[in-house]
């Protein structure tokens, strides 16, 4: 129930109250009949969002004050929550009031039935001693989700025991007392432009086919994004996913790239609600291919405290009502807001003692038009250097309510007072994926490559991994035709669902050969040609580990970043060192006329042809080796992972600078694959 308050004396709760614009609260007279002299003395807790102070107290004008205090005298005009309950007709509530206190009862009354609850239990639903003030709502719909009825009054005690509670009606009258604010829009905000804020994220909430907006998030490294914890406290178990490179969160982008979570980190320190401590690592299932539109952002000192201008984004609630929903906006929104001094701050949030402190910031204009919302939680607030680094000194965690009201400042985690957990939680060799830089590969995670699997040639009881390959259905896998040439007529057998080669583990299926199609045109040499699909002698079955992979539209020509995996040596040397876990590495693709000079030919002739995909870095230090041919190499397109080429060979010393690697371009050969896999 976002608009009920509590009302605080000496930071004790006294009351709650309504709210009924941004400036106006309606609650019992008896709540303030005593402290009408000092409204400052009383301090306004919305919800987990709004630490306020009172200015002013205006008692309906024929309130009692005198009355209200009496034993067993409840004043009538006195303005607060109920459970759900039934409202009893005038006659009735008198008569179960009996004659001393129905004498009480006045025409702006009305009483609720909490009968049904204490017939059964002796003890049920009603207001009690701190319940004063609080809303009595009608039932919502659609058009008008939040009606006040009325506030309650009194009741006949011990509570719950007793089928009464008395509230009051004349809420009409008090509202047109205190009038009502004009709606105000949240200015200031525009449509970001493709580019401007690369790092930014859509954390969303996945179920069956569908996703749904909750968080924003930036983008630390290929593998981490940096978010609020208060998007996962309430709901860390669901399936979640991070989408970058989009505007759009109601449509699918060619540019777009949709990532799986594997973990969620919050900070220790976060308790849940309005905290200082709302930060959040995640760690997702792939890596993100970074390009123009797609940029991490960079951390700034420990202990640092930022000044300045600093840009927000997010697809948050465009409605500035003090209950904004979940409107999102469709577009990512963009505004530009300078740094309010934490002195500034924490004045008009109420002084100390509340949510805000030492590890916050916050950003106006106080005078309101412009403010984060409902939504923007986990975005950042990011300064665009002039280096073009995106230097990120906030997360957004929360607002005080209605958005982009005056002195209503938007509170961001201050990133520098958390840079030794973030980069702690954020480096690529954590707990579940050690660094092993050898040729440039790090451990895949189980999941992360599901159409994967092991060809392994079988000599009597043993079996020994020999090439990669990938699922194309519930029996085919596609790879490379080098893998069988010397050696057609071995046993051999495939293993899917597999991240350790040489360890049992309950996802794999490994199931036997039944015969290898090679390409006619391959010649066992550096051949365009070295393509080859395997007949199963039995199906798989599909699930989150073992899915089959997409094939690329007939002859088109892939470029920017992939990545690959493989079993294959990651010692640089001429003696293989073949690591048990699968590795995974991210790449560039390269010119074909670049690789060809690279590998000893001249252009357009020699073993680089058009339908080879090279990969770089011509530096070297990364690249496929002994065991990794045969896989595949994976670019997302319009956010599915797509098969664009086959791992097939490179020159002697894996990695070294100029070595690229040389793989079959996929997209030259799909009539072929179709013609030789179906089922």
């Amino acid at each position: 129930m976002p608009y009920v308050c509590s009302v605080r004396f000496q930071l004790v709760h006294r009351c709650c109250a309504a709210i009924l614009n941004a400036n106006w609260l309606l609650t019992s007279g008896h709540c303030t009949a005593d402290l009408a002299g000092v409204p400052d003395a009383i301090t306004i807790v919305c919800g987990i969002r709004m630490y306020r102070t009172v200015v002013e107290i205006v008692p309906h004008p024929d309130f009692q004050a005198a009355e209200a205090s009496a034993p067993y005298k409840p004043a009538a005009n006195d303005l607060a929550l109920l459970a759900e309950v039934s409202i009893l007709s005038f006659c009735a509530c008198q008569h179960r009031l009996g004659p001393v206190l129905g004498a009480y009862l006045e025409e702006g009354n009305i009483c609720t039935d909490n009968t049904p609850m204490t017939i059964a239990t002796g003890g049920g639903t009603s207001t009690c001693a701190g319940d004063s003030g609080a809303p009595v709502m009608i039932a919502a719909s659609d058009l008008q989700p939040y009606t006040l009825l009325a506030v309650p009054s009194w009741t006949v005690a011990p509570c719950v025991m007793k089928s009464i509670t008395l509230v009051l009606w004349a809420i009409a009258a008090i509202v047109a007392a205190v009038g009502a604010a004009p709606e105000r829009r949240i200015f200031g905000g525009t449509d970001a432009l493709e580019g401007e804020l690369p790092y930014q994220v859509s954390i969303q909430r996945a179920f069956l086919t569908s996703r749904s907006h909750i968080c924003g998030g930036t983008i630390l490294n290929p593998l981490h994004v940096l978010t609020a914890a208060s998007c996962f406290w309430s709901d860390s178990t669901s399936r979640f996913e991070v989408v970058a490179g989009n505007l759009r969160i109601d449509r699918v982008a060619d540019t777009q790239q949709v990532l799986g979570v594997f973990w969620i980190r919050m900070h220790p320190g976060f308790t849940g609600g309005t905290s200082s401590f709302d930060v959040a690592v995640v760690r997702t299932s792939s890596a993100f291919f970074f390009t123009d539109l797609i940029r991490p952002v960079a951390l700034p000192p420990f202990g640092e405290i930022p000044t300045g201008l600093v840009r927000v984004g997010g697809w948050g609630s465009t409605n500035n009502s003090i209950l904004p929903g979940n409107n999102f906006s469709n577009v990512l929104q963009k505004i530009n807001v300078l740094i309010v001094p934490w002195n500034e701050c924490l004045s008009v949030l109420g002084g100390p003692g509340g949510p805000f402190d030492e590890r916050n910031i916050c950003t106006g204009p106080l005078s309101g038009g412009i403010s984060t919302c409902t939504g923007d939680a986990g975005g950042g607030a990011v300064q665009h250097l002039a280096n073009g680094e995106f230097l990120q000194v906030g997360i957004i965690t929360w607002n005080v309510l209605p958005c982009g009201g005056i002195n209503t400042p938007s509170i961001y985690t201050r990133v520098s007072a958390f840079v030794d957990w973030i980069e702690a939680n954020s480096a690529v060799n954590d707990g579940n994926r050690p660094q092993q830089r050898l040729i440039g590969g790090v451990r895949a995670l189980p999941g992360e490559f599901p159409s994967m699997v092991s060809i392994q040639r079988l000599v009597l009881v043993r079996a020994t991994h020999v090439c990669g390959g990938s699922v194309l259905n519930q029996f085919h896998v596609l790879t490379a035709a080098e893998c069988f040439y010397t050696n057609p007529s071995n046993r051999y057998r495939v293993q899917a669902g597999k991240v350790l080669l040489n360890n049992f583990e309950p996802t794999e299926q490994t199931i036997n050969v039944l015969r290898v199609t090679m390409h006619p045109q391959y010649d066992g040499t550096a051949n365009p040609f070295d393509i080859a699909i395997v007949r199963l002698a039995s199906p798989f079955g599909f699930n989150q580990f073992i899915t089959p992979v997409v094939l690329p539209a007939i002859n088109t020509i892939p470029d920017g970043i992939v990545k690959f995996a493989g079993w294959g040596s990651t010692s640089g040397g001429l003696l293989p060192s073949m690591p048990d876990q699968l590795q995974m590495f991210q790449v560039a693709i390269m010119p074909n006329e670049q690789c060809q000079v690279m590998v000893g030919g001249a252009i357009g002739t020699g073993p680089v042809t058009d339908r080879n995909v090279c990969l770089g870095p011509a530096t070297g230090g990364i690249g496929a080796c002994t065991g990794d041919a045969g896989g595949a190499v994976i670019q997302q397109i319009n956010g599915v992972d797509t098969i664009v080429g086959i791992v097939s060979w490179q020159l002697a010393g894996c990695g070294q600078p100029g070595n690229p690697t040389i793989t079959t371009r996929v997209s030259a050969f799909i009539e072929w694959i179709n013609q030789n896999s179906q089922i």
